[in-house]
Formats: structure tokens, C-alpha cells, sequence
């Protein structure tokens, strides 16, 4: 009986994954740096079911090869620090992100980026070697250029779509686009028959989270003009968030998690 493997399942949105696939009667084989959480009822962030949980630092290549590799014929990745860290890009304003809605990492920008990107690599090349079916890659809009500085990113056309340039202006952006591209390279090495394993990216915007749901929509970070009274390194005003800005200002965007539950699964 072969599984599904879910990366991250310690966490919210692998968690659920998870969950939703041993629901639907489909063995799963779960991993996590942290240990899954108890809740209430003894349950578990995790499975529901009986299944297989490994703790498994996915930055460890050792560690990744040990998995049960030859059980496993679909991949979902979920595993990330999600961002954004508490330090920034050189330029970019954290001041949207100051908003208690919005949990900041407290790893660096630079444990964020090569964090993420020797876990999905370490994941994905186990997964094309192993000749798993499918990997799903759980990745995110913020590779095209969003940003938790709300005026940071201006689309170069709307609405954006998988030919829009990717743009980051954070590490965890990058490390989304690094993920995507170290998929297509996997897919074409992997292209024979021998190799079937086939890849897809799935770029989401904000997920929200059900409890928050109700509370949208959410005031926008200044919808009345101010003069800026931030100053930069150098000496230079920084940008404020008057009026000017609104148009980037609405187009911050937000998933219900069910949603992005349900397009793992589908994927």
C-alpha cells in the first residue's frame, strides 16, 4: 500500500494536509523537524489515523535519504520557514508587517533562504531518484514580488499570471523561486520513462487562516494621506503610504486555508 508523504506536518497548513488525506482513507507518511502537537482530546496537528511520523530535519540530506523512500509514490512539500523574517532586504519597510496579524520568523534572512532551498532540494531530488509519481511543490505569490512592505511591488501588468516576471523582494520569495526552478530542472533530467516522476508549483497568496476569515476585510495599512516621517540609512525619506499607493495597496490578497488545503490534495 503506498503513500502520499507530507512535508511540514507539525505545522498549520501540512497539518491539515495530512489530516485531510488519511481522511480519505489514504496511508500517509508525515515529517517534521518539531514533534506533531497534542491537542485537546488527544488528538494531534497531524493524523488522524494510525500512519507513520518521522522527525526529520529536511536541510540534512542524510536524514531525508533515511525516509521510507521505497513506500512513498507522491510527494507533497509544505516544509518552510514561511516568512517574512524579522530582519528585511536592504530598502524594504517592515511596517506592514508590524501588524499583529502577520507572525514574523525569527530565523535571518539568510537561515530563511538556505533553509528552504536545501529543504526542497533534498526533498526533491530523494523524490526523483526514489521514482515517486508526483511531487507537489507548496510555493507562493510572493515569488512574483509581494512583499510585507505593502508598496515594495508593483506588478508590471494585471492580473498577474504564471508569465509574470518573479520579482521577489524577500528571501522567502526567492526561496520560492529557487523551489520552482529546482523542480523544472528535476523534470527535465527526470523526462524518460524510467524517471516518471512529473512536478507542480502551487503559488498562493496570503493564507488566512478560518478563525480570521470573518474578520475581513481589513483596513488598508493607510487609506488617508500622512507625510512619512521615516528616515533610511542614508539620510533619504522613506516612501509613505499615502494615496499614490493605493492601487497596490488593494491588491493585497488573501486564501482561505480550506482552499489551500483542498488544491494540495487535487494537485
Amino acid at each position: 500500500w503506498m503513500a502520499t508523504l507530507v512535508t511540514g506536518a507539525a505545522g498549520r497548513l501540512g497539518g491539515a494536509v495530512a489530516r485531510s488525506l488519511s481522511e480519505k482513507g489514504m496511508r500517509v507518511i508525515a515529517t517534521d523537524m518539531h514533534d506533531l502537537k497534542i491537542e485537546k482530546g488527544g488528538g494531534t496537528t497531524g493524523l488522524l489515523v494510525d500512519g507513520d511520523f518521522h522527525r526529520v530535519d529536511l536541510r540534512d540530506m542524510k536524514e531525508v535519504q533515511g525516509l521510507p523512500w521505497e513506500d512513498i509514490e507522491r510527494v507533497v512539500h509544505v516544509a518552510a520557514f514561511p516568512g517574512p523574517s524579522r530582519e528585511v532586504s536592504p530598502g524594504v519597510i517592515l511596517e506592514r508587517a508590524k501588524d499583529p496579524k502577520i507572525g514574523l520568523e525569527t530565523v535571518s534572512q539568510s537561515e530563511l533562504l538556505i533553509g528552504n532551498v536545501a529543504s526542497a532540494w533534498n526533498i526533491m531530488e530523494c523524490a526523483a531518484r526514489a521514482g515517486t509519481k508526483r511531487l507537489v511543490f507548496s510555493s507562493s505569490a510572493f515569488s512574483y514580488g509581494y512583499s510585507h512592505d505593502p508598496v515594495a511591488f508593483v506588478p508590471k501588468y494585471l492580473p498577474i499570471d504564471e508569465d509574470h516576471p518573479q520579482l521577489p523582494y524577500e528571501t522567502y520569495g526567492l526561496s520560492k523561486v529557487i523551489g520552482e526552478l529546482s523542480a523544472s530542472l528535476l523534470a527535465r533530467a527526470s523526462s524518460s520513462p524510467t524517471t516518471p516522476t512529473s512536478y507542480v508549483s502551487l503559488e498562493f497568496t496570503n493564507i488566512i487562516k478560518k478563525e480570521a476569515f470573518d474578520s475581513l476585510p481589513w483596513p488598508d495599512p493607510s487609506p488617508e494621506p500622512r507625510e512619512s516621517r521615516k528616515i533610511g540609512q542614508n539620510g533619504e525619506k522613506l516612501l509613505n503610504f499615502g494615496p499614490e499607493y493605493l492601487p497596490t495597496l488593494l491588491m493585497w490578497g488573501y486564501t482561505h486555508e480550506d482552499d489551500v488545503v483542498d488544491a494540495h490534495i487535487l494537485a
